[in-house]
């Protein structure tokens, strides 16, 4: 009932390995399925599925999540690094992001979190390390630096690189452009927007977090409460995280009072 939007993996119907998916600002669905010639599908507001084709390889790997910035569609997959999609003046724009330089620079190709901040600039983590692309736009149009950087501090007068190797596996953005970054094994850092400073570290040794091992992490856009998931289950915590509200008449309420 997709017109072929949706396909199934070596024509079986029954099949249909579907991945992240995510609206655009003009209120289409765009989402991922696996092993199919089309890997990425786009659903419009009146209910039209479109099936469209991703860079070489990308129909032979799992793909995860799916984050959209500017009209840029950015997928993350299993072992291919990112793929990027974008439609401009009526053609598609197919690219890859990856571990060699001069086409991403990523630590690795084994991507296992994303997301864009408030700036527009796009956080990845994968299993050895967080670099980000802060001009992501050059990947599509071909100017300017298309590698990706990892957060350098000096500490005693040593320069390191944010989490160093540590597999991220959830990266967060808060309504203050916070990053809150999952990882396995070393718990939950929370960073001052540009990563350069650690806020606050949570793990089962200092806090009532359920495990080390985080798989992702969200917020209550109402109430603002992050909700984390561990590998040993879902905890909340109360903060003061609440994502950018964007409606139009929000209603404020004290809390607590007094």
């Amino acid at each position: 009932n997709t017109r072929g939007g949706l396909k199934g993996v070596s024509g079986n119907a029954s099949d249909l390995r579907a991945g992240g998916s995510c609206f655009d600002e003009n209120g289409t669905l765009w989402g991922v399925q696996s092993l199919v010639t089309t890997p990425l599908y786009s659903l419009d507001s009146e209910g039209n599925f479109t099936a469209h084709t991703l860079s070489p390889g990308a129909d032979a790997v799992a793909l995860k999540d799916v984050v959209i910035s500017e009209g840029m569609i950015f997928i993350q997959s299993r072992t291919n690094g990112i793929y990027g999609f974008m439609q401009k003046d009526g053609a598609s724009l197919r690219r890859q992001i990856t571990s060699g330089v001069g086409s991403g620079n990523l630590p690795s190709d084994k991507v296992l979190s994303m997301a864009v901040d408030h700036d527009g600039e796009l956080w990845i983590g994968t299993d050895e390390g967080i670099v980000v692309l802060y001009s992501p736009e050059n990947i599509f149009d071909g100017t300017g630096n298309v590698d990706a950087r990892p957060i350098l501090f000096e500490e005693d007068g040593v320069v390191q690189k944010l989490l160093g190797e540590t597999p991220i596996t959830s990266i967060f953005v808060d309504g203050g452009n916070r990053k809150w970054i999952g990882t396995r094994g070393a718990g939950i850092f929370l960073v001052n927007p540009d990563g350069l400073q650690t806020i606050h570290q949570f793990t089962s040794s200092n806090s009532p977090l359920l495990s080390n091992s985080i798989i992702d992490i969200s917020a209550d856009p109402t109430s603002g409460e992050i909700l984390i998931a561990t590998d040993k289950g879902l905890i909340g915590y109360r903060g003061d995280a609440s994502p950018a509200f964007t409606g139009n008449e929000p209603e404020l309420h004290i809390f607590p009072n007094p």
